[in-house]
């Protein structure tokens, strides 16, 4: 078996939790909570651990690295961390910032009983340059989801959150800005696939959530370990929207239906252009009123506004953040052709 680290992207509410831990279930495989390690530990700035003073606060930063995602228990097992003092001292030797994070999910697999780390973060799917540069032999999982299932999805998060969360994420969507979220998220899916095709697999949420044994033998084929039925034993469900059925089900797959109204369907579908159907999935193309349209699009720039603010404690820095992802979206407009 290969010890190459496992990055299980993509879009949110896509499959990437469920991916998580049904490797996770596997004897050797490790997966703690999200870690956001580019967005809130990496700085893009050339420095690397030498210099004393960038060192000091990417630790600082890796002190509470689960506590900024909101991964409470998470967090206590970086705390368990650094009160051990061989633990301490090998995340404070690391030189660049490749050897801190693996350094850190390393010593976690350790704690944990098992010899090889995978991370689940879903917007790492915009720093997969950066997760191949540090990780040249890392195997990607990247999950895809339906664009107006993602969106019924999103719309529908903050009904499940605690009541600390759920203002917030309901404040996340708006339809326009939602579906640029996917297909920036699958622009760059598309691009790290095309570059690194041996390195990258795709998974679709609707075959996993279809045929999970099937989907699962070649996830683990892929990694390079063999499935194991308890695997797909521990997972209760795949849905986070309801708990109503348990283990995992298909009825998520067209949810979408009877969530979105005929102008957020259509919006989708319109805003996915070309990546709708080219990852198999077939538009309704429904008519809506030109007034709809507008209404929608003039709504944007307040709903982005207030998604940035809303999100402020979980987006890392706000200027990067933004620019990656305006970065995706305009690789998306250029069809074929890399960044």
């Amino acid at each position: 078996m290969t010890d190459a680290p496992i990055f299980v992207v993509g879009p949110p509410r896509c499959g990437t939790t469920l991916v998580a831990r049904l490797l996770g279930a596997h004897p050797d495989l490790f997966f703690g909570g999200e870690t956001h390690f580019f967005d809130h530990v990496y700085e893009e700035n050339g420095r690397e651990l030498g210099d004393a003073a960038a060192k000091r606060a990417a630790l600082a930063r890796v002190a509470d690295v689960y506590a900024r995602a909101n991964e409470p228990e998470a967090q206590r097992t970086i705390e368990r961390l650094l009160e051990n003092e061989d633990d301490r001292q090998r995340l404070e030797q690391a030189m660049t910032y490749a050897e801190l994070f693996d350094a850190l999910m390393s010593q976690q697999a350790s704690l944990a009983g098992k010899r090889r780390w995978g991370n689940h973060c879903p917007r790492d799917v915009f720093h997969t340059d950066a997760i191949f540069r540090f990780f040249p032999d890392a195997r990607l999982i990247a999950c895809v989801r339906d664009v107006r299932g993602f969106l019924a999805s999103y719309k529908n998060q903050w009904k499940t959150a605690d009541a600390a969360n759920a203002r917030r994420k309901r404040s996340l969507y708006h339809p326009v800005l939602t579906s640029l979220l996917w297909r920036g998220s699958i622009a760059r899916i598309e691009r790290a696939h095309r570059l690194a095709p041996d390195r990258v697999r795709v998974v679709r949420y609707e075959s996993l959530a279809s045929e999970p044994a099937n989907e699962l033998d070649a996830i683990c084929d892929f990694v390079g370990v063999a499935a194991t039925p308890s695997m797909l034993e521990g997972v209760s469900s795949n849905s986070s929207y309801t708990d109503s059925e348990e283990g995992i089900f298909q009825s998520s797959i067209e949810r979408w239906r009877d969530e979105l109204d005929p102008a957020e369907v259509s919006i989708a579908e319109k805003v996915a252009g070309r990546y709708l159907t080219d990852f198999g999935y077939r538009p309704l193309r429904p008519r809506i009123s030109t007034a709809s349209t507008i209404a929608a699009i003039s709504s944007l720039p307040i709903a982005a506004f207030d998604a940035l603010r809303a999100n402020r404690d979980h987006r890392g820095p706000l200027l990067p953040y933004v620019a990656r992802r305006l970065r995706a979206l305009r690789s998306s407009l250029n069809t074929r052709r890399g960044d």
